[in-house]
């Protein structure tokens, strides 16, 4: 109960810091997070961009399909889901490889998710390939044919922007900002948070489906250039530095 008074009254203590004042965020879909604190009248949005890159042509491939997952290897961003949903699919005979890119944590070690993939027997499907950086992660963006990110405690993740310039389908959660990047059908799928099943049914989905992959992803790009480009964010954060002078 204390703590709880604490928390309220912290609360109200920001809200009063925070009376009449301007407050930018990355997404409409964070104003929950502030509800309370800040009027939804108080609230500019400018949502993040980063630069381009250089986006290969994509072309139908019927062959093995490639998934990649690029972050932290932190529990909440869904890493050991997607190791459970890989091993739905390999039970279900799917053919397909899965690249895991990013730094070990304290949560997973290297040697922590190498043990799991080994005890799962997903060997031949899962590798664990460690940090990329330039021109390798490049090419593991430009390689890849779908682009997973099960994550559930995230605000703004870019990984999901650099999947979209590299014109790759995105499959993910409902999490923070990320319906304002990745409209579920779209430029790619949404899966229920912390549910292995759900995430492998989205990605045995587009699996099969080689071609609605590439028109997702050309959605996807799209929809980088028109809102989620350096320009595009200077233009927006000087309107909200403007709005919040008026």
């Amino acid at each position: 109960m204390a703590r709880d008074l604490d928390r309220r009254g912290y609360r109200k203590l920001l809200s009063l810091a925070y009376n009449k004042s301007k407050v930018i965020l990355l997404s409409k879909y964070l104003y929950p997070d502030i509800a309370g604190i800040v009027p939804e009248s108080q609230v500019l949005i400018c949502p993040n961009g980063i630069p381009d890159c250089t986006v290969a042509k994509r072309t139908r491939d019927q062959g093995r399909v490639e998934l990649l997952f690029i972050s932290n290897l932190i529990e909440s961003k869904g890493v050991l889901d997607l190791i459970a949903a890989c091993r739905v699919l390999m039970n279900d005979g799917k053919d397909f490889y899965c690249r895991i890119i990013g730094n070990e944590s304290v949560e997973i070690t290297r040697t922590t998710l190498k043990d799991l993939i080994r005890k799962e027997g997903l060997e031949k499907y899962v590798h664990y390939e460690g940090a990329r950086y330039g021109d390798e992660k490049e090419h593991a963006l430009q390689t890849a044919d779908l682009f997973v990110f099960p994550t559930y405690d995230d605000c703004f993740p870019l990984c999901i922007l650099e999947a979209m310039q590299h014109a790759l389908p995105v499959i993910t959660t409902d999490e923070g900002g990320i319906p304002d990047m990745v409209q579920d059908g779209v430029n790619g799928l949404i899966c229920n948070k912390r549910d292995p099943e759900s995430l492998s049914r989205a990605i045995a989905e587009l699996m099969d489906q080689p071609e609605r992959r590439l028109n997702m992803g050309q959605n996807g790009r799209r929809a980088y250039e028109s809102s989620f480009t350096p320009e595009h964010f200077e233009r927006k954060l000087i309107e909200c530095l403007e709005k919040s002078m008026e």
